[in-house]
């Protein structure tokens, strides 16, 4: 429920709006064959490396502090962005957490530079275009249409 379905689509989108971006993969062994198909698929553009299983923690480390910005679903990968200070967009599943006045919140603590999108059960059911949409703004990417 936290390994995010739609990356093709949420890169393709970037690479086109963005094109000064630069997208590292990183993660474990267990995103090893989807990254590399996302490898393989946007090798043209020059913006995409994949580090996923072949990088220790220490250079995952490295890398992430090298980031502008981190996107990604809840787990150890957010946690090592958000405490290197990397603003964050952080999908979340599952994440039934309210304040006492009923509202729901984040796993983000207010001093984290974090947008969190949620859903219910999984992560996978987050839109591409809300994550594309919150990658912009936090880049601070205007649309051409602005």
């Amino acid at each position: 429920f936290r390994t995010y379905k739609h990356w093709a689509k949420v890169i393709a989108s970037l690479v086109e709006a963005v094109p000064s971006c630069q997208i590292t993969l990183l993660g474990s062994a267990n995103g090893r064959s989807e990254a590399d198909l996302l490898e393989s698929r946007f090798r043209g553009t020059g913006q995409l490396r994949n580090g996923v299983a072949s990088l220790s923690l220490n250079e995952t480390c490295s890398e992430l502090r090298q980031s502008d910005l981190y996107v990604g679903a809840d787990g150890g990968l957010w946690h090592m962005a958000s405490g290197c200070g990397i603003p964050t967009v952080a999908l979340f599943a599952d994440c039934a957490l309210f304040d006492d006045s009923g509202q729901r919140v984040s796993r983000a603590s207010p001093d984290q530079n974090c947008v969190s999108i949620t859903t219910e059960s999984n992560v996978s059911k987050i839109d591409p275009t809300a994550i594309v949409g919150s990658v912009r703004r936090m880049l601070g990417v205007r649309d051409s249409l602005d």
